[in-house]
């Protein structure tokens, strides 16, 4: 994962040149420099409420008349500052285009159950990790990083490659590199993703086993959570359309999530001391905190080499 990537010679390394959000800084308006103010109004009111209550003999915390204090200190400050200029964040083209970063590459033995496209034994996905509110060929609700799917022969790769210096400035969405090693399971759709008569079989079974069975169908048997390519994706707001615009269904084709934490049943038995005592490095191996949930990437189930569509959960 994020590590180099067997790459054709003579093959440029992707750039992004779609619009994200990017770091602006614009000329101040009248209404900016009538919020900065009524900021610095708010600030100077709170240190006079501060100031005056009484002092509680025997509290730990900072003294208010302190706290006053330093408010008074703050809002002096922040009214005396030059406000010519405004930074803020806008979507908007990147004065250069902007290298695509790698986010995993698997080979067809890695994952037996995927479809490869004919002749090719070799999946990469890259994305531009900065923040997209539009991309061809996505969702027009998607908000999140652009991907970039290539189905590659390893057998015609001669060389590594790796980003250009200074690649990937948005940490949330920049994968840790390291290595993995799958592990092939089987998981269920989430609840849901059932039908109303089947969802309702399932609470039925599930009352069956008695008030406290110690796990439940959603947890413990379906979607399961972490990394992983295939298998069905967890929908937290429900299950979103997935057709492709060929008519077919589309697959989960790899699910990037916001940490590798699920409950012990998804834990390997290996690994159950440390789900217990790891902290942010066992939890977050890939360090990637682009979503609230997780990544979901899906690609056609007729043709694998139609455009993929991702979901940012």
């Amino acid at each position: 994962m994020a590590g180099p990537m067997l790459w054709p010679s003579g093959e440029p390394w992707p750039r992004c040149q779609l619009p994200h959000m990017v770091e602006i800084e614009r000329p101040a308006t009248a209404e900016d420099l009538e919020l900065f103010r009524r900021g610095d109004e708010e600030v100077a009111r709170l240190a006079d409420r501060l100031s005056a209550l009484p002092p509680e003999p025997g509290s730990r915390g900072m003294p208010a008349a302190t706290a006053a204090q330093l408010l008074r200190m703050l809002a002096s400050a922040s009214a005396n500052r030059p406000r010519t200029t405004v930074r803020t964040s806008a979507m908007a083209v990147p004065p250069k285009p902007v290298p695509m970063v790698p986010v995993v590459q698997l080979r067809a033995a890695d994952i037996p159950h995927a479809r490869f496209p004919e002749g090719t034994d070799l999946l990469q996905i890259l994305w531009c990790p900065h923040w997209h509110n539009a991309v061809p060929g996505m969702d027009e609700h998607h908000r999140g990083p652009a991907p970039m799917v290539c189905w590659r022969d390893s057998t015609k790769l001669t060389h590594h490659a790796t980003p250009p210096d200074g690649a990937g400035t948005d940490g949330r969405s920049v994968l840790s590199t390291c290595v993995i090693s799958p592990e092939q399971i089987t998981d269920y759709p989430d609840t849901e993703a059932l039908p109303d008569p089947l969802q309702e079989r399932l609470e039925d079974w599930h009352d069956s086993l008695g008030p406290d069975p110690g796990f439940d169908y959603r947890n413990d048997l379906a979607a399961a959570p972490g990394l992983k390519a295939g298998g069905w994706p967890y929908w937290p707001h429900g299950p979103r359309p997935v057709g492709c615009a060929c008519g077919a269904d589309r697959d989960l084709l790899l699910s990037i999530p916001n940490g590798e934490r699920g409950t012990p049943s998804w834990t390997p038995l290996e690994d159950q001391t440390r789900a217990v005592e790891g902290g942010e490095e066992f939890h977050h191996p890939t360090g990637f905190h682009g979503a609230r949930d997780a990544v979901h990437i899906f690609s056609c189930r007729q043709d694998p080499a139609h455009p993929v569509q991702i979901y940012v959960e």
